[in-house]
């Protein structure tokens, strides 16, 4: 066959044009799930899970797949020795969802903990690519592909979908994409049975997150909310409710066939999905049966929605569970970050600094410097801001496009809920890559029109010239935000270091099996999986918080006769330890100094909060024989005189504004292993003592310094019947001695103490 007839024949091979371009979208659509893999993956490479909850779901998940897909009646890790209940709390799908994917991939050719750490990994990857589709019905496949970019890169949603983050959020990404997208598809379907097929699906993966994250009542207020604002303008259509209703069906029938329950229906999510589906069923009616006249129909649902708000409002005088509600809804309207009501960092609310951060490309200036100087100019959080008035503005020109007020509202509940709670950043990372794609996409569109005018003919080297800058600055957006994820990727790891992993170490091979561990609640997962020890507290709320908070604040000289108040019954302090819980070990840290207040809070029932200030050395100063040895925390400044290697005088503490110091006072007390030291009776005093440690040096206030919490963290247990087995610097543990006497407290006034703590070289740690 000559060349001229393979010619000929050549083209009925040739793909058609469509075609191409839907290989070429999909290509590209593959290599951005990829990347999004490879830089959740990074964290994977330190071979341990993250943070401390992904601990207790990977050992009740492994428990689960090595017996027989059952979960063990007492777990009686936990809160020890009276056990706790799994899944009272957590829903099951945490457990079996990872297990049983596992097994039905054969395992890779690796460990089920191998699996674990990357398993976040791959559902913030299914997530991504979910994001392309979502993008693409909202505005066209240009703006899924960059919307599933920004997915994959923004540090907002890479945080809790990185390698090692065993958690709910990672697990429930995927579908909660997949409830909006359907919702969505089911709005713009053009046929009722879709839309109300589309509905279905849309609330079984809805209905999939709420047995998997809590923050399933995010996405259920949004469709509603969405929904509610679509019903007040009059915009009612036969499509929403063919998708709202079998999507709010699907949703409610789920809520009485699974057991799990992550809250009532009397919460506001739940009753907001209701108030909907009623308003949307009674404005169907009213239209369909002619109870309301044709011109009267666009009032109805804004005159039943302010009747719906007085009763609201009214009620919040009577029930607590409403007003609660109206806070919650005044911090979100205002975006005005909420007050710490929760002594965990991550239950705080969030700042415009925070929402910067968590959408930005900050920190491509560590690894290509000169980029640095334009990353506020790329980031994906102006994209987002200006989305809105974008949205806004297709709206307005297209009245059609109803979906984007759908996006608008995605957009700012988002940022509201970072306010009311920083973790929720998770939430926003979708909402910004959406509403961000959906931005430059509009704007690239807006430019290739204003290029193809026959006016811009006249100077079409300027219309080049535009083209060439756009290319540019989208590289450089491309380049950049894929650089900053890859910095940010980078830098996560396991909060379980080496001073942990040879502290669990010892409590996995030193100490009798079944000892029972008690420390502050955050550490009781890593005790229970990498310990292989139970805890008497764990972070889900097992174990006798208020009352391990009490037990640390109570005065060390009272151990035996002292009564503590209790919830439980009247112990004293040693009872408590030794009849109620059977504690054989006590576990200190050097982060716990820093939660303090959080112990103090939940001891007084949140009626005083005392803090520990902890200092860095910043500079030394001589002073005569002697020199003084400053540390600096904030406007905080302690003094320290040393002479040779030992401490030789009182130490003074300083505040200062500025370069001015306005304040000084001294700190006649030093708390050491050897128990309290007084140095002398300077004034003015403030109370308390100065305790030198590895990891800086702290100001433990009076109202502190002489309980059972002081001791064992700064004095080694002295005057507590307590023995240290172990300690590497950062992590200490001791073995309670029941029926021993405490040692005698040392007597005061005593001077000569450089014996027991000097200082060598420029840091005395």
């Amino acid at each position: 066959m000559d060349i001229k007839a393979l010619s000929k024949i050549a083209p009925s091979f040739s793909m058609p044009k469509a075609d191409k371009k839907t290989v070429i979208y999909m290509v590209l659509l593959a290599l951005i799930v990829v990347s999004a893999f490879w830089l959740r993956a990074l964290p994977a490479r330190f071979g341990e899970l993250q943070a401390i909850d992904p601990f207790y779901l990977f050992r009740i998940s492994e428990y689960v797949l090595e017996n027989s897909w059952q979960m063990p009646e007492i777990d009686l890790m936990r809160h020890h020795p009276f056990g706790a209940k799994p899944g009272l709390y957590d829903p099951p799908t945490l457990y079996y969802l990872p297990a049983i994917l596992y097994v039905v991939m054969g395992g890779l050719s690796m460990t089920y903990l191998q699996f674990a750490i990357l398993f976040p990994a791959m559902m913030g990857a299914l997530a991504v690519a979910i994001t392309y589709f979502v993008g693409k019905l909202l505005y066209d496949r240009k703006a899924g592909l960059l919307a599933a970019f920004f997915m994959a890169t923004v540090p907002a949603f890479i945080t809790r979908t990185s390698a090692g983050f065993f958690e709910k959020e990672s697990m429930s990404a995927p579908f909660f994409m997949l409830g909006i997208y359907f919702f969505l598809k089911g709005y713009k379907d053009k046929s009722w049975k879709s839309s109300a097929i589309s509905g279905i699906v849309s609330g079984l993966a809805l209905l999939f997150v709420a047995q998997t994250w809590g923050g399933a009542r995010i996405f259920f207020m949004l469709i509603a909310g969405f929904a509610l604002i679509l019903l007040l303008l009059n915009q009612h259509s036969k499509k929403l409710t063919a998708t709202f209703m079998p999507m709010f069906i699907t949703i409610i029938v789920g809520y009485f066939v699974f057991p799990y329950k992550y809250t009532s229906l009397t919460e506001m999510s739940y009753l907001l999905l209701i108030a909907t589906a009623i308003i949307m069923g009674l404005r169907h009616g009213v239209e369909r049966y002619g109870l309301v006249k044709k011109e009267h129909l666009p009032y109805f649902v804004p005159a039943m929605a302010l009747i719906g708000a007085v009763g609201f409002f009214i009620s919040t005088m009577f029930s607590d569970v409403a007003y609660s509600t109206l806070q919650g809804i005044i911090i979100m309207v205002s975006m005005e970050k909420a007050t710490a009501a929760s002594t965990v960092a991550e239950q705080i609310g969030g700042s415009w600094a925070d929402i910067y951060s968590a959408t930005g490309t900050g920190y491509i200036s560590s690894i290509i410097p000169q980029l640095g100087f334009m990353s506020q100019y790329v980031s994906l959080y102006i994209f987002m801001f200006a989305s809105v008035a974008i949205m806004a503005y297709i709206f307005y020109t297209k009245k059609y496009d109803w979906s984007m007020v759908f996006v608008i509202l995605w957009v700012i509940s988002s940022i509201a809920l970072v306010f009311g709670m920083i973790r929720l950043l998770f939430v926003l990372g979708p909402a910004a890559a959406v509403s961000g794609a959906i931005a430059i996409s509009w704007l690239i569109d807006k430019a290739r029109q204003v290029t193809r005018k026959e006016a811009v003919s006249r100077i079409r080297h300027m219309r080049n010239a535009v083209l060439v800058l756009g290319a540019v600055y989208m590289s450089l957006l491309l380049i950049t935000n894929f650089g900053s994820a890859y910095v940010y990727s980078n830098s996560i790891g396991p909060s379980f270091n080496d001073y942990w992993k040879e502290s669990m170490e010892f409590l996995a091979t030193e100490t009798p099996e079944n000892s029972n561990i008690l420390s502050w609640w955050d550490f009781g997962y890593w005790f229970q999986t990498r310990g292989q020890r139970p805890s008497v507290s764990d972070g889900g709320g097992a174990g006798p918080r208020y009352d391990i908070a009490v037990w640390f604040m109570n005065d060390a000289r009272n151990w035996s006769d002292d009564t503590c108040e209790f919830e439980v019954e009247n112990y004293t302090c040693e009872s408590w330890l030794k009849e109620r819980y059977h504690v054989d070990y006590i576990l200190m840290d050097y982060t716990l100094p820093g939660k303090y207040g959080a112990i103090s809070k939940i001891g007084s029932k949140g009626s005083e909060i005392t803090g520990m200030l902890q200092f860095q050395q910043t500079g030394t100063y001589p002073q005569g024989n002697k020199t003084i040895y400053e540390f600096k925390a904030g406007q905080y400044s302690i003094w320290l005189p040393f002479e040779g290697a030992g401490l030789s005088g009182t130490p003074m503490f300083l505040i200062s504004e500025g370069d001015q110091y306005v304040s000084r006072a001294y700190v006649n007390d030093v708390c050491t292993t050897s128990g309290i030291i007084t140095l002398g009776t300077e004034t003015p005093n403030i109370g308390g003592c100065v305790a030198i440690t590895n990891f800086g040096v702290f100001y433990v206030p009076e109202e502190a310094y002489r309980n059972v919490f002081s001791s064992l963290m700064f004095m080694d247990g002295f005057g507590l019947p307590v023995e240290k087995t172990f300690d590497n610097g950062a992590v200490k543990i001791y073995q309670v001695l029941y029926g021993d006497e405490p040692a005698k407290q040392p007597e005061e006034g005593t001077d000569d103490i450089s014996s027991f703590m000097s200082i060598s070289g420029e840091q005395p740690l």
